[in-house]
């Protein structure tokens, strides 16, 4: 009796499988004869041009898809009936806009191609017509594998006698035949992976309960784009074969235009359920209520998921988790960043077994990793962009489709990606835009994805997306005197903090003074952020040291040499104690003291000074890393200026022989040792 029993369920089992693949293979065999009959369209109108070039070239000119041409198409066809939406089709002479009636019509029944066709060119076209035509809803029927083949078989006999190409078609088949299962999974990634547990148990745990709390009713309403009309409806038709059913969907760009054809909560024939869905902007997802939970994954991966994939790549001895928690910051804790470099690393390391995540630190910055995550996308076939390609369509999306978002992209163009408190961008907004109210403002900041909240609302932002942000506010930058107006503001927002609680938060965003030539609030923000940090790092902090070598730079530029000196001097000292005599940091204070020693005129101690920062990049980056170009750029500079052109064309070949091995020979500082040269 349990063996029939048995035997019955598995019967079951089959035959619910069995209809469902069937119908799922009825609705895609529908896609990709659409998809076929859009081949057909495209042939034809490359046809019926051919074929007036051949015919009417000579006396009324090539067809060329504009007005000109419909309009001398339609003088020929005076006196033939046409319904008036055929004739404006026919006037305005895009081909690529007619659909398959017109060019059936352009083609079988006009005066003026139809009567040079042979009976079988006519034959095949009639063809492709009555396949076109047989059903006319062809587009809501589903069609089984064998009616698949018989409609694509006739087509591929009228494309032989029309002696069209069978490319497009092929590709269309041999992509339909790669289905051979319900579902088929993407290629496994090349990367290592890593188990989020905490995420995974809080998203478990949240569809219990949500569960549990909605009587068992749809809960987490979201879902897909294009053509979910007739998955819906197949899925809709099966609900009463299954206990239970989750549907995942992923990557959802705009929520909000998907919406309607959701499953609504509320509605009884959907029960049983949960939907997963993962989306970019938060624009439509509703906050945690009593049917949905909303969970942001912004702040990527965890202390001990980033130590656990950043060691599958690499066995360094040296790498322990502090090391390893330095990487992960630099990367925003982003498993396609962390991924990317640590597939970067371990490719070097075949070539060369010294490289550590020290060393990786040390070499680290935005172009560099841009150049990793170009290698990861290479060798992964999964990933179709790098993560800045990534974020730069992102930030190109929002500030297209929001004018709030292109100000504040346009704002945090200017200023570092660290925390800035959400009124001083709200104060931007409104100066730039006075309608705009304060609430509107904080809703847009709070949906969109490229911003990261913190909960006494700061703003700020992944490294990646600010590098992102830069790139894209200077393909799309305005003219000179609109950018001095935006300056302008931006620095009026940003001088708010001055004499606030919160004026420390301005410190990493103070350059945006010294770099807009503002030079005496730049002095003021710097010596604020200095005396606050003496304060509260105490005065050998090397924070402090950096705020030495921005008041160094500004004094510089002002032509203050005296001041500048005192400055870099002191951040030299500060660094050495901190970091050791032969640290990266000490050979950037000794390179600007031997810039300002040049614009004393001192070059004796120019050289010394610049002498001494080449020696400890060699020694901390190897002889060929781009900083130590630098160097002997600044080197070639000062033999310049003293008339030893000797030393000075030595200085300059290193420096280019070293930026055309990093960089590339297409690399603008390449150029710019060319031009030295």
């Amino acid at each position: 009796m349990q063996v029939e029993l048995l035997k019955l369920m598995i019967l079951t089992v089959f035959l619910i499988h069995h209809i469902l693949l069937d119908g799922i293979k009825k609705s895609r065999n529908l896609l990709y004869i659409q998809q076929i009959i859009n081949v057909v369209q495209t042939e034809l109108a490359q046809f019926f041009i051919k074929e007036w070039n051949s015919r009417y070239k000579l006396t009324h000119g090539e067809w060329d898809d504009t007005i000109k041409s419909g309009k001398k198409f339609c003088t020929l066809e005076s006196g033939r009936k046409l319904d008036k939406t055929l004739k404006l089709k026919y006037q305005d002479g895009d081909t690529s806009k007619w659909d398959c009636t017109t060019l059936f019509d352009a083609i079988l029944f006009s005066k003026s191609i139809s009567r040079h066709l042979d009976k079988k060119t006519k034959d095949a076209v009639h063809a492709l017509r009555g396949e076109r035509n047989k059903d006319a809803h062809w587009y809501e029927s589903e069609y089984s594998d064998d009616d698949f083949d018989k409609i694509v078989n006739i087509i591929e006999k009228s494309f032989q006698d029309l002696k069209f190409s069978l490319d497009e078609i092929n590709k269309i088949k041999n992509h339909r035949n790669s289905f051979n299962s319900f579902q088929v999974f993407p290629s496994k990634p090349k990367h290592f992976l890593v188990e989020r547990i905490e995420l995974r148990d809080k998203i478990i745990n949240d569809l219990k309960k949500l569960r549990n709390d909605n009587n068992n009713e749809l809960t987490m309403k979201i879902f897909p784009p294009k053509k979910v009309k007739n998955l819906r409806s197949l899925v809709s038709a099966r609900l009463k074969f299954w206990q239970n059913w989750l549907i995942i969907v992923d990557n959802v760009v705009q929520l909000s235009e998907i919406s309607s054809l959701l499953p609504q909560v509320g509605d009884h024939m959907w029960k049983n359920g949960q939907l997963i869905i993962t989306v970019q902007n938060t624009d439509a997802v509703p906050y945690d209520e009593l049917s949905s939970k909303h969970i942001s994954i912004s702040k990527g991966l965890n202390d001990r998921e980033c130590c656990q994939l950043l060691n599958s790549y690499t066995k360094d001895e040296n790498a322990d988790d502090q090391l390893l928690n330095e990487v992960s910051h630099a990367l925003d804790r982003q498993p396609l960043s962390l991924a990317a470099t640590g597939y970067y690393v371990s490719r070097v390391n075949k070539a060369n077994c010294s490289f550590t995540w020290k060393e990786y630190l040390k070499k680290i910055s935005l172009e560099e990793e841009e150049n990793m995550s170009a290698t990861f996308v290479k060798f992964n076939s999964v990933y179709p962009r790098s993560m800045l390609q990534a974020s730069l369509l992102a930030v190109k999306q929002s500030a297209e489709e929001s004018s709030i978002l292109a100000l504040v992209i346009s704002f945090f163009s200017m200023i570092s990606f660290d925390p800035l408190p959400r009124d001083i961008m709200v104060y931007y907004v409104q100066q730039n835009d006075p309608k705009q109210a304060e609430e509107d403002i904080c809703l847009c900041l709070d949906e969109c994805s490229l911003f990261l909240h913190s909960e006494n609302n700061d703003i700020s932002l992944h490294r990646i997306v600010h590098k992102a942000i830069i790139d894209y506010q200077s393909e799309h930058s305005n003219e000179e005197h609109e950018m001095e107006a935006n300056v302008d503001q931006i620095s009026e927002a940003l001088y708010m903090f001055k004499e606030r609680d919160d004026e420390i938060k301005l410190m990493p965003h103070g350059n945006v003074f010294y770099e807009t030539g503002n030079y005496d609030k730049a002095i003021e923000f710097h010596e604020k952020a200095l005396e606050i940090q003496k304060q509260s790092l105490g005065p050998n902090h090397v924070d402090v040291a950096g705020s030495l070598n921005n008041l160094g730079n500004v004094y510089k530029d002002t032509g203050n040499y005296d001041k500048a000196i005192e400055f870099h001097e002191k951040a030299l000292e500060i660094r050495k104690q901190s970091l050791g005599p032969n640290h990266v940091d000490v050979a950037t204070s000794l390179n600007n003291l031997g810039s300002v020693y040049r614009g004393t005129g001192n070059y004796d101690k120019a050289i010394e000074f610049h002498e001494k920062a080449l020696e400890i990049r060699k020694q901390s980056l190897g002889p060929n890393h781009v900083d130590v170009a630098a160097s002997l750029n600044n080197l070639g500079i000062v033999y310049i200026i003293t008339g030893n052109y000797d030393k000075s064309i030595e200085y300059y070949e290193k420096a280019l022989e070293i930026q055309k091995q990093s960089l590339g020979p297409n690399h603008v500082d390449v150029a710019r040792s060319l031009n030295n040269l």
